[in-house]
């Protein structure tokens, strides 16, 4: 597998642990980091040069902090919302407070 999208799973194998068994985002990327051969550096969806980085143990901390600020809730989640937002723009919105783009194309 490429690392690419061994990170990219190993991020959702994490944020998976987060969400459906209460992991905190130290214990999901400690059980990460963990798996012999997972590279530490996350990549974004864009294809620009990447001039900096950041970890699953980043972005695992990151998530976490949306939930208890509640900005994220799994039970509310709107997944038809999200696949329309996505089709039209490459957009994400997050709670009422943020919307994400996918990047520059």
């Amino acid at each position: 597998m490429e690392a690419k999208h061994q990170i990219n799973a190993a991020f959702l194998l994490g944020t998976y642990m987060m969400l459906e068994h209460g992991m905190s985002a130290a214990a999901a990327a400690s059980a990460i980091e963990a798996i012999p051969n997972i590279l530490s550096g996350f990549r974004d969806a864009t294809f620009c040069v990447k001039d900096f980085e950041i970890t699953l143990r980043d972005c695992f901390m990151g998530l976490q902090r949306a939930m208890a600020i509640g900005w994220f809730k799994a039970d509310t989640f709107d997944l038809a919302l999200y696949q329309q937002l996505e089709s039209i723009g490459d957009l994400s919105l997050i709670g009422n407070q943020f919307v994400a783009f996918r990047g520059p194309r």
